[in-house]
C-alpha cells in the first residue's frame, strides 16, 4: 500500500472508528503500579530514536515492569535487543491475529504517534489504560491526554507522556542505540577495506531523505562543495552512508568533488543496526533532516542538521554537542507532522538558502575533534 493511500485510510476509515469508539466509556483510573507497559511507535526511524528517553523514564519509574514496543518492521531495529525493551510486537499483516488475541493485555499504553489514528485504535484494543496527545479525533480514545506543544522538541513532548505514571526529569541527551560487537567489527573492517587508517578523521554526510520528505534534500553540488571544504580544512575523509536506493545520488555527489579520493560511498552497504555501529567511528556528521541525523546524535557524534520545510524547534539533533542550520524560504514550516501535513513542496526550493559556509561554521562550533 502506498503512503498516500495509507494516510487516506488512516484519516477517513480509522478516524471514523476513533470517533465512534470514543463514545464508549473507558478506564479513567491510572494504573498506579503497571506491570505491563506498551509503547507504540509505527513510523519514522528518527522519531523512534527520539522516544527512547521516554522509555528510559518509564523504566526508571517502574523498574519491575515489562516494556513492550509496538512497531513496524521498518523501525523495529531501534528497539531490537535494546536493554530498555523487553519485547517487540510487530504491527504487520501476518501478525494481526496475534494482536487481536491480546485484548487488554497491557496495564497502560503510551501512543507516541503524533498523528496516526491507527495507533490510537491499537492502544485502545491492547491496553486497559491509554495515554496520548490531546489533538485530533483519536484523542477521544485515550484515558489520559497530554497537551501537544508544537513549540517544544519532540524528545521533550514524548517524555511529557510519562507524567501520567510518575515524575519525569528533562533529558539532556538521547539514549545510545544498541549494536553487537560483531556489527562493530564488521563496520571497522568495512572502513579499513575502503582505505581508512587508524586515527584518521571521518566526517559523515547524509544526503538522502525519507520518501515522504524529498523537499528536505540539500542540493548535491552543495554537498560536494562541503565535502571538499572538509577535506581541505580538516584533512578529513568523507563517509557517505545510505540505503541501496541512495547509492546513485551519492555517486553523483562524489563525481562533483575535487577530492574524490577522500570519499567513501557506503550506499547500500549497511543495514540499520550496522549503521548504528558505523556512526561510532564518525568525528562529525552533517545530514538533511531525516532519521540518520538522529542516529548520529544518539551515538554521541557531534551533528549538524539542515532544515527548512520542517522546524528545528521540534526536530533538531537533540543534545549539547549538536547544532543545525535553518534558513527558511517561507514564514512558517510546510511540514507539520502532528497535523498530517507532509507536502511535496516541489515549487518552494526550500533548501536553497543554506550555503556551504553556513554549514562549515556550525561544524566548527560543535566538533571538538577539530
Amino acid at each position: 500500500m502506498s503512503f498516500p493511500i495509507e494516510r487516506f485510510v488512516d484519516r477517513k476509515v480509522f478516524g471514523s472508528l476513533c470517533s465512534m469508539l470514543g463514545m464508549l466509556p473507558h478506564n479513567e483510573k491510572p494504573a498506579s503500579n503497571p506491570k505491563e507497559i506498551l509503547v507504540t511507535k509505527l513510523w519514522a526511524l528518527g522519531e523512534s530514536v527520539m522516544i527512547l528517553p521516554l522509555i528510559k523514564q518509564l523504566k526508571e519509574q517502574h523498574p519491575d515492569a515489562r516494556i513492550t514496543v509496538l512497531a513496524r518492521k521498518r523501525n523495529a531495529a531501534v528497539f531490537n535487543e535494546h536493554p530498555l525493551v523487553n519485547e517487540i510486537l510487530l504491527f504487520e499483516k501476518e501478525n494481526l491475529m496475534k494482536l487481536f488475541s491480546l485484548r487488554n493485555k497491557y496495564d497502560v499504553a503510551f501512543d507516541c504517534e503524533p498523528y496516526l489514528n491507527a495507533s490510537a485504535l491499537l492502544n485502545w484494543w491492547l491496553a486497559k489504560e491509554t495515554v496520548g496527545f490531546n489533538h485530533g479525533v483519536r484523542a477521544k480514545l485515550y484515558s489520559k491526554k497530554t497537551f501537544f506543544n508544537d513549540k517544544k522538541h519532540e524528545v521533550l513532548a514524548f517524555v511529557d507522556l510519562a507524567r501520567h505514571t510518575g515524575a519525569v526529569k528533562k533529558p539532556e541527551s538521547l539514549v545510545p542505540l544498541h549494536y553487537t560487537p560483531e556489527q562493530l567489527q564488521k563496520m571497522q573492517k568495512l572502513l579499513e577495506s575502503n582505505g581508512v587508517q587508524k586515527g584518521e578523521k571521518l566526517v559523515g554526510l547524509f544526503s538522502g531523505a525519507s520518501e515522504t520528505g524529498r523537499s528536505r534534500l540539500w542540493p548535491k553540488e552543495k554537498f560536494a562543495a562541503l565535502a571538499d571544504k572538509l577535506v581541505e580544512q580538516y584533512n578529513a575523509k568523507i563517509v557517505f552512508p545510505g540505503a541501496p536506493a541512495e547509492k546513485p545520488a551519492i555517486e553523483e555527489i562524489v563525481a562533483l568533488m575535487k577530492h574524490k579520493d577522500k570519499s567513501i560511498n557506503l550506499g547500500g552497504q549497511t543495514n540499520v543496526k550496522e549503521l548504528f555501529a558505523l556512526m561510532t567511528f564518525m568525528h562529525a556528521f552533517v545530514s538533511n533532516d531525516t532519521g540518520p541525523m538522529h542516529v548520529a546524535a544518539a551515538q554521541g557524534v557531534p551533528t549538524v542538521g539542515l532544515f527548512c520545510p520542517n522546524t528545528p524547534v521540534r526536530f533538531a539533533p537533540f543534545g549539547p554537542k549538536n547544532s543545525f542550520v535553518f534558513k527558511p524560504v517561507l514564514p512558517e514550516p510546510c511540514i507539520n507532522v502532528h497535523k498530517g501535513d507532509i507536502p511535496e513542496c516541489e515549487t518552494h526550493n526550500h533548501m536553497s538558502n543554506i550555503m556551504v559556509e553556513d554549514v562549515l561554521s556550525e561544524v566548527k562550533k560543535i566538533s571538538s575533534a577539530y
